[in-house]
């Protein structure tokens, strides 16, 4: 073990645990195809209309279901596991090992979330058109109080990236958009282009 602290590697397992027990029901169409649905629209209060499933295919590399609208702000979208698990997958089927740097760990937290899901591996994006300021300011009280939070630049008018890139939360005007990525291979940079995707389309 290099530059990994204990306490990282807690945190690895416990991001694993929570997207283990907050994952929710599995959403609609668990594998199957990416869906051929034309680019996604901002507009109208269906949370799934602000991308498509066939961009978030694009962008993370795998196919995706029929994404799910759990209700007005939340829709969710099933993909399916990479061929390769992402990073050295040590400690899934043998003795867990503390891993050796930040990357590492976060790749390590997103292999276990998905090992142990009770479905399909899922990008679930959470869309606040009423109240944008609370779920920024909730954002940022939350990473004054924790640390491990990244501002990012250049997303929108203000943009966060949780512990590991286990979320993303960003604000457009009266907008805020929020991306759990504990699923999310190589979750910073997937992140940071669906991010970006999604900001470029709102008012």
């Amino acid at each position: 073990m290099t530059s990994c602290t204990r306490p990282t590697f807690v945190l690895v397992l416990a991001l694993a645990a929570a997207a283990c027990g907050g994952g929710g029901k599995p959403a609609a169409g668990e594998s199957g195809a990416a869906a051929q649905a034309p680019a996604a629209k901002s507009g109208g209060d269906d949370p799934c209309s602000i991308v498509s499933a066939q961009e978030v295919g694009s962008i993370l590399g795998v196919k995706v279901g029929e994404p799910e609208a759990e209700d007005a702000q939340t829709c969710r979208y099933p993909f399916d596991k990479p061929a390769k698990a992402p990073g050295s997958g040590q400690g899934i089927a043998g003795e867990l090992k503390a891993p050796a740097n930040d990357r590492e760990a976060e790749e390590m937290a997103k292999s276990l979330a998905s090992a142990f899901a009770s479905g399909p591996p899922q990008l679930v994006v959470q869309v606040d058109r009423t109240d944008a300021a609370t779920t920024i300011a909730a954002t940022r009280m939350t990473a004054s109080m924790t640390g491990g939070f990244e501002q990012l630049l250049d997303i929108g008018d203000e943009a966060w990236l949780g512990p590991m890139a286990s979320t993303l939360t960003f604000r457009k005007g009266d907008v805020a958009v929020t991306l759990d990525l504990r699923m999310v291979p190589d979750g910073r940079d997937k992140g940071q282009q669906l991010a970006k995707l999604i900001a470029s389309r709102l008012p």
